[in-house]
């Protein structure tokens, strides 16, 4: 049986079906428009990448081996001091010097510049807090010292309040200081009296290079009111240093605060560390820097001190116990040439007797006072017309208000107002009354550089502040009580402080990102710090710390978490003398 033939088209056999050419030419337009499209999306993206790749290119040429084999040893080793940041740090956990070990591990001519240079080993910090191994750090310390040839020392040697039984033979004084006095130009040791009367009863002229100290004499019981021996009767060690010109020392006492506020009289023992001080072997006539921090002082002290040191700029004492009233007859004529003050006056010191001990001093620069006393009578003026400087401490009382208002300060640039709270056990912090900071500047006529504004208050209260202080560039606040506000939207509007260059601020952890918002909106803004203390904020903080690291934001605006009892980046600790 023969099969039919197939006449089919063959168009019409696969299925195929005639498109008319209008169509086609349609659907052939959509596609290249469609290309177009996506071409001019992908444009600014492939400009973005050139760029990113010719960065990277560049800095490829500028990090090569090849590039740093043709620096200078003398450039290489300056490289390396920034990468130090700071002294060689020993301590029990690590002895070793970490970050040279580092450089030197690079090649073969890195380690050698490391191990031959001097300037990058004579800076030493060593630290004993952690008492059970510390044969290896003294054995690290003279390594290191070793490798600093003949150029002068710095070296800041901190231990812990109780020698271990472990090491009670072990003096590092005598391992490490001794040998090595004559090159010491930097010295600060924070040791127990066991082992610092070694160093001081050393005899006079041993440390002719010596040009700062700071001496802590650590207590040795767990009582706080230990018993110190008058220095007068075994310090000769600073007689005949020639070139010291700073010279601090400190006492330690956690409650000193509790003392003062109380107005009792100074534990046992400590009224007599310091006592007839200027019988004490020191080179008076040439010291610039004397600060006598948590020690207690009286006004027989303090004259002694002001009239046997001719050059003196810069005093500290931060633990007066009593202050009579005196004539300035009583000072040498160059007393009053003090340009840099820091008291601390207790609660049974008159607030006037305060003021007035400032105006004996009319070329102060600096000045940081903390005083208890309430105003009991019509205090002093105080007109100082060279003061560029304040930080002002006024715990205890709700009259700051009225404290405030003595001050008349045109040269001022930088106020810092520490945060202050209720004492005797209630934790409500105290806040000043805004009218007083708006008052001072208007008072003041000032040009207001910088600001330091720890306590907490209300939005309103930090808008009112922010307005008397247009000038500002430098700002430090606590916005933590600044909820529903309307300040962050004026921040950044740029209403409040438009020559913002750096800023540091404690933040609830809701306010982050409203924060980061407002410091992404100016641009002009070099630095910026951000602390929260809620744990809760730690996955918000975590999230906003890589969207700036996208933004390339990462270094100019960071966030800190807090703790008051350990605060991480120091933001309610007070800086340290």
């Amino acid at each position: 049986m023969q099969t039919a033939l197939d006449i089919t088209p063959d168009y019409l056999r696969v299925g195929f079906v005639e498109i008319p050419e209008t169509k086609l030419r349609s659907l052939l337009s959509d596609a290249q428009q469609s290309m177009s499209t996506l071409e001019a999306k992908m444009a600014p993206l492939v400009f973005q990448r050139t760029n990113v790749f010719n960065r990277i290119q560049e800095l490829k040429r500028t990090i090569a081996p090849l590039i740093f084999a043709t620096f200078p040893s003398e450039v290489l080793v300056k490289v390396f001091e920034f990468c130090m940041d700071g002294p060689v740090h020993l301590n029990c956990k690590n002895p070793r010097p970490t970050t040279l070990n580092s450089l030197s591990a690079v090649c073969g001519r890195w380690r050698l510049l490391v191990l031959k240079s001097p300037v990058l080993w004579n800076k030493l910090r060593i630290s004993f807090w952690d008492y059970t191994d510390a044969h290896s750090i003294i054995q690290a310390a003279h390594l290191c010292l070793a490798r600093s040839e003949s150029l002068p020392l710095s070296i800041d040697m901190r231990g812990f309040s109780q020698p271990h039984k472990y090491i009670s033979q072990l003096t590092p004084v005598q391992e490490i200081i001794i040998p090595l006095i004559s090159r010491l130009c930097n010295l600060t040791l924070f040791l127990p009296f066991t082992w610092l009367k070694e160093f001081l009863s050393l005899p006079p002229g041993s440390l002719p290079m010596l040009e700062a100290a700071t001496i802590k004499i650590l207590p040795e019981t767990d009582s706080k009111l230990h018993t110190i021996p008058s220095l007068k009767d075994i310090m000769n060690v600073f007689a005949g240093a020639s070139r010291l010109h700073r010279l601090t020392f400190r006492g330690s006492s956690p409650d000193v605060e509790s003392y003062h506020s109380s107005g009792l009289s100074p534990p046992q023992g400590r009224a007599t560390f310091f006592d007839q001080c200027i019988n004490i072997q020191l080179p008076w006539g040439q010291l610039t820097h004397f600060s006598l921090l948590d020690i207690p002082v009286n006004h027989r002290i303090f004259i002694d001190i002001l009239n046997h040191t001719p050059n003196l700029v810069s005093l500290a004492l931060t633990s007066f116990w009593s202050f009579e009233r005196f004539d300035e007859t009583q000072l040498s004529p160059h007393a009053f040439n003090i340009k840099s003050l820091t008291l601390v006056l207790p609660k049974d010191i008159q607030f006037s007797v305060g003021l007035a001990i400032v105006n004996m001093f009319p070329h102060l620069i600096s000045l940081n006072m903390t005083m208890f006393a309430d105003i009991a009578c019509s205090p002093p003026v105080v007109h100082l017309v060279h003061l560029r400087s304040l930080t002002l401490k006024l715990p205890g009382c709700s009259t700051n208000d009225v404290r405030v208002a003595p001050f008349l300060l045109p040269s001022l640039q930088m106020l810092c107002v520490p945060a202050c709270g209720l004492l005797h056990g209630d934790s409500t912090e105290l806040t000043w009354p805004t009218e007083a900071y708006v008052a001072l500047m208007e008072r003041s006529s000032c040009r207001l550089l910088e600001l330091s504004f720890i306590q907490r208050i209300k939005g309103s209260e930090a808008e009112q502040i922010l307005e008397s202080m247009p000038t500002l560039i430098a700002l430090k606040m606590n916005f933590q009580g600044c909820q529903g506000s309307s300040i962050i939207e004026r921040l950044k509007a740029m209403e409040l402080v438009p020559l913002l260059g750096r800023f540091a601020a404690m933040v609830q952890h809701t306010q982050l990102e409203a924060f980061v918002e407002m410091l992404l909106a100016r641009p002009k803004l070099l630095e910026a710090h951000l602390h929260y203390e809620e744990r809760p904020g730690y996955l918000m903080a975590r999230k906003i710390r890589r969207r700036l690291v996208r933004l390339g934001a990462g270094n100019r605006i960071q966030i800190h978490f807090e703790e008051r009892d350990h605060p991480s980046n120091s933001w309610w600790s007070e800086k340290d003398e």
